[in-house]
């Protein structure tokens, strides 16, 4: 009996010791498990960590470039706001213009007006009070001056200008008329037909040059004595001659005529 109470007590003992070993075992395999799934979540938070600072440096590097861009573009306004502000040579200017556009010349310097040929005025300036005409036996406006003179005196450009006309008038003849500075006008009527070969349309003359001679005609006033008829406009209207010519070449001329 009593052996087989010890038997009993040893295998108790026994199950007891298994027990404790199933335990200790159980309780090993969990505490490893445990640290199996808590190594994960510490990578997890540094590979976040460590996405996180390549963003920053995407976006630190493409700040970078656009501050880099944003320079260049600043650098390429600067270069060409010098190049804008540089002086255009002569030869760059030449090279903007047309090959088709012609340039039209203007006489930008102004200058006195002398008389057009050596003779004395014997007809003024009269729009508002109708002057005789001996040809045409009326009264009627004189939009000029008459210059007596003989017939083929030399006439000369009253200034520097560009022979903007060269016309066969029905009434007035052979009409030369130059275009001078500040949009004034000289016409010389009852001229010769034939004129000088250089006294062309869109030529440029100097004062005093020889444009053509006096002839007769000038049918209106065929009448009259030979004479140069002379007239000047301003802006398209008619204007006396006589406040245009220097004073000094009139009374010269005159002197002239006189001896």
């Amino acid at each position: 009996m009593e052996q087989s109470k010890n038997k009993r007590a040893n295998n108790m003992l026994k199950f007891v010791i298994v027990l404790c070993v199933i335990a200790v075992a159980v309780i090993s395999v969990f505490t490893a498990s445990s640290k199996r799934e808590e190594k994960p979540l510490t990578d997890t938070v540094a590979d976040t960590e460590q996405v996180s600072d390549t963003q920053k440096a995407n976006v630190s590097v493409k700040e970078d470039e656009s501050i880099s861009d944003s320079a260049k573009k600043s650098e390429k306004d600067t270069e060409a706001a010098v190049v804008s502000d540089k002086p255009v040579t002569e030869s760059e200017k030449k090279e903007e213009t047309p090959k088709n556009e012609v340039k039209p010349t203007v006489i930008e310097e102004k200058e006195s007006f002398d008389l057009p040929v050596v003779g004395a005025v014997t007809k003024e300036y009269s729009v508002d009070v109708p002057v005789f005409s001996v040809t045409m036996n009326d009264y009627r406006a004189h939009t000029g001056i008459d210059i007596s003179c003989e017939e083929g005196s030399a006439v000369g450009a009253a200034a520097s200008g560009v022979i903007k006309e060269i016309v066969s008038d029905p009434m007035m003849g052979t009409t030369v008329t130059i275009e001078h500075a500040d949009g004034i006008c000289s016409s010389y009527m009852n001229l010769n037909e034939t004129l000088p070969s250089d006294i062309t349309v869109g030529a440029v003359v100097e004062k005093g040059q020889l444009i053509g001679a006096v002839g007769s005609s000038a049918i209106i006033e065929v009448a009259s004595e030979p004479h140069l008829h002379f007239e000047m406009t301003a802006a398209g209207a008619y204007v006396d001659p006589m406040t245009l010519l220097d004073a000094s070449s009139i009374s010269v001329m005159s002197e002239n005529i006189t001896e």
